[in-house]
């Protein structure tokens, strides 16, 4: 009986062509451009969900100030923050500092081509963001200057199906031994490294990182689960009138930081909170709107359905049979 009502609904639609194609369009249109909008929506909200700690992982910027008028908040801090905050307050468990190097040029033999996502970091990068390694343990990757992790997309394209581990490339003209490769950064991540350097190499280069007099470091701090913010960054601000000079140091959530900072040196080009929210609640209108004009074409065919439904009663349809053949012409459609 029900391959009955199934064949009996599909030569009602194709009876209906007109109605039944208005009413497929409509909602097929209504349906891709709510699913393209509601995936790009995800998407954005979805930056730095790889990393397990995320939520208890801040990131610490300056507002800048001359005398007391605010000037900008800049996303970088002094190198020694890091070890200091760490020592002052017990619920930061770790931190990590990045140095962006910018544009270098990487070679190795007579392949040369330039990157600009190398940085400098603290060896625990590795376990606060939780970085997996695709050969090598993490505590040997960064544990000496001179060594360098590389990304499978970089060592694609200097070794090729070769095995990288313990080839020496050059960085700016300096030579450093490959001692890890780690998968590509993914597109919803802040800090997209291709290089990854520690920060001792620096300091063999003469980089200080004592030094309170220039602000060139993004800071990220693993603290406690359930550290207040609000408290927290009060305490930063009490700090900064004790150590900086017309600056206070802030935390922010490193989830937050895609959507809801804009400030100058960001390591990426950010997004915005308010456009996406937009964003969602057009997929959900756009959705609504092709709802409710497939339930309008349905209404207009209203007194075609009475008329039908008056015949199959005479010729002794029962009213539960009527539902299962409108119901399945509807599940047809969509």
């Amino acid at each position: 009986m029900l391959r009955l009502y199934v064949v009996t609904a599909w030569r009602t639609l194709l009876k209906n062509r007109f109605y039944t194609g208005i009413s497929i369009i409509g909602l097929a249109v209504a349906s891709a451009a709510f699913f393209l909008l509601y995936n790009y929506v995800r998407f954005e909200r979805s930056y730095e969900n790889m990393h397990p700690d995320a939520a208890s992982i801040y990131r610490v910027t300056l507002d800048l100030y001359e005398g007391s008028e605010y000037v900008v908040t800049d996303c970088e801090t002094y190198p020694p923050m890091g070890p200091v905050l760490k020592m002052k307050y017990p619920e930061v468990l770790d931190y990590v500092r990045a140095q962006d190097m910018g544009d270098q040029e990487l070679t190795f033999g007579v392949k040369a081509f330039r990157s600009e996502r190398i940085y400098a970091v603290d060896p625990s990068l590795l376990d606060v963001f939780n970085i997996p390694l695709l050969t090598v343990d993490k505590t040997a990757a960064l544990s000496a200057p001179g060594k360098v992790i590389i990304s499978q997309a970089i060592a694609g394209k200097l070794f090729g199906s070769a095995d990288p581990i313990g080839q020496t490339i050059m960085i700016a003209g300096r030579p450093n031994m490959v001692s890890a490769v780690m998968p590509d950064a993914p597109a919803n991540t802040h800090l997209k490294m291709e290089v990854i350097l520690p920060l001792a190499t620096l300091v063999q280069m003469g980089y200080n990182l004592d030094n309170w007099g220039g602000n060139n470091n993004y800071l990220y701090l693993r603290v406690k689960p359930g550290t207040d913010l609000a408290s927290f960054n009060a305490r930063l601000a009490e700090f900064s009138r004790e150590r900086l000079k017309d600056e206070i140091a802030t935390a922010e959530p490193m989830k937050d930081i895609h959507l809801y900072s804009n400030k100058t040196f960001e390591p990426d080009i950010n997004g915005d909170a308010r456009s996406v929210n937009i964003l969602a609640g057009i997929a959900l209108l756009v959705l609504f709107i092709g709802s409710a004009n497939y339930v309008n074409l349905a209404t207009a065919r209203l007194s075609e359905k009475r008329k039908e439904s008056g015949l199959r009663k005479v010729l002794g349809s029962s009213r539960a049979s009527l539902v299962l053949l409108f119901f399945l012409e509807s599940v047809l459609i969509n």
